[in-house]
């Protein structure tokens, strides 16, 4: 098992071989899983089988875009980034999610890497080319450099509070 932790670059010590299956399992299934305040939600069966590409029974008739309109018209925040915000699979992505953290609101995560018209969707959606996309109260508000300039400038935080957001107490 020492051989399959260090060619994953996982540095396992002296970990039993279940967990070592636990975590790959965790690697592999938290693509299938988005994530709000309170933990993991599992995606529906008809809603991960959409964002697969597949023609889910129930939702034949949404598009992307209707999809996409509802999850940012039905959540306050939302972020569309590559990876998972415990798995981020790129920098401005992870970036992104280090601010909402230490700012402490509650968002749902929605992983492009999942579905390439989900990928192309939300750039089509926001007329904005790259991800991450992070959207406060049904607005598109920027990408990782705008979030971050506004984090620093302590607007992000004035736009939560505008928005009603509930953050709890940034970390020290």
């Amino acid at each position: 098992m020492a051989g399959l932790g260090t060619a994953l670059g996982i540095r396992l010590g002296k970990a039993p071989a279940w967990q070592l299956l636990a975590i790959l399992l965790w690697m592999h299934n938290g693509l299938g899983y988005i994530y709000d305040r309170t933990g993991y939600l599992r995606l529906t069966p008809t809603r991960k089988a959409m964002l697969q590409g597949a023609e889910p029974q129930e939702e034949a008739n949404m598009s992307i875009e209707q999809f996409i309109d509802n999850e940012v018209k039905s959540n306050d925040v939302v972020l569309f980034m590559k990876g998972t915000p415990q798995f981020p699979q790129c920098g401005f992505s992870g970036q992104v999610v280090q601010i909402l953290d230490h700012v402490g609101v509650g968002y749902k995560g929605l992983n492009v890497l999942e579905s390439a018209d989900l990928r192309n969707g939300i750039k089509t959606y926001s007329n904005w080319p790259t991800i991450p996309q992070l959207y406060v109260k049904g607005e598109f508000v920027g990408g990782c450099d705008i979030i971050r300039e506004m984090f620093q400038a302590g607007e992000l935080q004035q736009l939560f509070a505008d928005k009603g957001v509930t953050v709890s107490a940034p970390a020290a």
